[in-house]
């Protein structure tokens, strides 16, 4: 095994983890990537030197608070760049040094950096996610399963979401639709198959969860972010596809 590799992607997974929260919470703000050209303390808005935008290690060095303002910091930020790191480190121990597995951290980078701002911010990056979608059907159409199955994907999974926001009745944003759009795009129609059914049985199973304690009335629309099945669904779709289906076919060897 490249644990030399594993460690290189767990550490780029983390600097993307930063980068998401960075894009997410400038935007939110009416901000832009580039500017301010610093990033700042949310609370004081002082001005962070370099260690303290490292990825988790900025968090630490001042025990988890602002060094200007004694103000908490909040978890999300360490939290997003362990999940991260640890997605494109998996990532590289299926794919090893391949096309695969940069197409795989692009389209979990933009996954998470639309499910962040969604669960905080309540809004989806719209410029992340078109450019998302046609990064993953030009990998699809040149390295994939090909342009007609990026498109199949694409459309197809479009099609079921926007079916299931119509039916909601606002349990589903239309955004959720977008993001789900990046998934079709670079696992092809395949994939999104897959996708759809992982992300309805967390649903129900997060469901179900929710009736048994009783909460279904008053506090169920907090559990429910597609934006979060979308991430782990498509992962696991992306990543383990494969030996998903095998392990489906086992169970009918006669087929």
């Amino acid at each position: 095994m490249d644990y030399v590799g594993i460690v290189l992607f767990f550490i780029l997974g983390a600097f993307t983890g930063t980068l998401d929260n960075l894009v997410a919470y400038r935007y939110a703000k009416g901000n832009t990537l580039f500017f301010p050209k610093k990033s700042r303390c949310e609370v004081c808005k002082h001005d962070l030197t370099l260690p303290e935008t490292l990825p988790v290690i900025g968090f630490l060095l001042h025990g988890g608070k602002c060094a200007y303002c004694d103000e908490r910091i909040s978890l999300k930020h360490p939290v997003l760049e362990i999940i991260t790191g640890i997605l494109f480190a998996l990532l590289f121990v299926q794919y090893g040094w391949s096309i695969t597995t940069v197409a795989g951290c692009i389209m979990m980078a933009a996954l998470l950096m639309n499910c962040i701002s969604d669960l905080v911010y309540g809004r989806v990056l719209n410029y992340v996610t078109y450019g998302a979608i046609v990064i993953g059907v030009l990998f699809s159409s040149f390295f994939g399963l090909g342009f007609v199955s990026a498109l199949a994907g694409l459309s197809v999974f479009v099609v079921l979401n926007a079916f299931v926001f119509f039916f909601s009745k606002g349990s589903m944003a239309g955004g959720d639709v977008k993001v789900a759009a990046i998934i079709g795009a670079f696992a092809g129609l395949p994939g999104v198959l897959l996708t759809f059914v992982l992300s309805s049985l967390m649903g129900a199973v997060v469901g179900l969860f929710s009736l048994v304690f009783q909460r279904a009335k008053t506090k169920t629309r907090q559990f429910f972010h597609f934006s979060v099945y979308w991430v782990i669904s498509g992962f696991i779709a992306y990543t383990y596809m494969a030996e998903l289906i095998n392990l489906y076919m086992s169970f009918f060897p006669n087929v």
